[in-house]
């Protein structure tokens, strides 16, 4: 019994080890590939550099185009995510605390269009934008990730709205609170770690998103930063080095901000885990 328990845990640890190297190895080829020549990379493959070339990080940032897909992603994906923050818990806290017939209608409604591809409505989403003059716009751009991020950012709002106690609320009214006053006082500040934890993924989707910014904004002055990074992908050649120089550059505006939310997405997780 003792060998095979001590067997377990050196299998277990050899399964962790090896789950770790084949997630890690995306970041290990990213960076050893982003410090290195053409040349280095036909020759040497996954192997690590021997000189620390930053000259591919130089050529991204010398491009111009480089920072105006930044701005032209911070300028879709800000809007989004605030427009969604602010949308989401209002219509979350107004489907959990009524249940109602239209409401459990439109709530079934929401959850409905997150099974919908949105594929299947590339083309109509086009023909729209240009027919209400939205096409190549921030504007256009933000309404349709906002609509495609609404549905989930809803339900998971739901869900714990509905585990808050209805007590405090009955509390705020007897001090003479009222409808606004008693979510915006009472509700939303009990909602920062579930917020945080949308505010994570509506920013990681807005942020990444390829095909519907390529769909709604097809003009190379108001492409976002995803699209203008398929430019290192061409037909007859792939720089691969500069490519991995400016994908590692494009993540760290999300890899700051999930440093910074961390502590806060823990604390939510924890509490999740003592509700339950």
């Amino acid at each position: 019994m003792r060998r095979r328990a001590v067997f377990g845990r050196i299998a277990d640890r050899a399964l962790a080890l090896a789950l770790a190297a084949v997630f890690l190895s995306p970041f290990y080829i990213g960076i050893i590939y982003s410090f290195k020549t053409k040349q280095e990379i036909t020759f040497t493959g996954l192997a690590i550099p021997e000189r620390i070339n930053f000259g591919n990080y130089t050529a991204v940032l010398e491009d111009g185009s480089f920072f105006r897909g930044m701005l032209n992603s911070l300028y879709t994906t800000l809007p989004s995510v605030v427009l969604i923050m602010v949308i989401c818990p209002m219509a979350s806290y107004v489907f959990a605390r009524n249940n109602g017939r239209i409401y459990n209608i439109l709530y079934s409604l929401f959850l409905m269009a997150m099974l919908i591809p949105y594929q299947s409505v590339l083309l109509p989403i086009y023909a729209n934008m240009r027919e209400w003059g939205f096409l190549n716009t921030y504007t256009g751009n933000v309404l349709v990730k906002v609509g495609f991020q609404i549905s989930l950012s809803i339900l998971i709002c739901t869900g714990f709205v509905k585990g808050i106690p209805r007590e405090l609320e009955e509390a705020a009214y007897i001090d003479g609170l009222g409808y606004f006053g008693t979510f915006w006082r009472i509700v939303f500040p009990l909602m920062k770690s579930v917020l945080i934890s949308i505010l994570i993924i509506n920013a990681l989707f807005a942020w990444n998103d390829f095909q519907l910014s390529t769909v709604t904004l097809t003009k190379e002055s108001v492409q976002t930063l995803p699209q203008l990074l398929y430019r290192y992908f061409g037909v007859h050649s792939v720089d691969l080095n500069e490519a991995f120089a400016a994908f590692n550059l494009a993540m760290l505006p999300l890899a700051v901000l999930y440093l910074l939310l961390q502590k806060y997405i823990t604390d939510g997780v924890m509490a999740g885990s003592v509700k339950g």
